[in-house]
């Protein structure tokens, strides 16, 4: 359940500093290469503050739960280059359809 809570928090802090950097550019009309870079710049050091400079470990055993991911392989070919694979060919999916084909 910590997993679900964790996921949902990190959504919603992203949509929070997307709405954020999306007010800027909007009602600020500042370019949002400007605003994106720098609140970049805002939130890693925010987060660098609230570890006091540090990283955050990950626990043990859910690194041990991911190992299967990282250092199994399909064919030869391990999973981190399969998975790069399939979110290119949707990105490139999504990218080449016309808005027309959408409705």
């Amino acid at each position: 359940m910590a997993i679900v809570i964790g996921a949902g928090a990190a959504l919603l802090v992203g949509a929070l500093c997307g709405l954020f950097n999306g007010l800027i550019i909007s009602v600020g009309r500042i370019e949002p290469f400007i605003v994106t870079l720098g609140t970049m710049g805002i939130f890693r050091a925010f987060i660098t503050f609230m570890t006091n400079g540090g990283s955050l470990p990950i626990d043990r055993s859910l690194r041990e739960a991911y190992r299967p991911v990282y250092f199994g392989n399909l064919f030869g070919i391990p999973y981190p280059v399969l998975i790069t694979f399939v979110i290119v060919i949707l990105g490139a999916f999504c990218s080449t359809r016309r808005s027309s084909d959408a409705a």
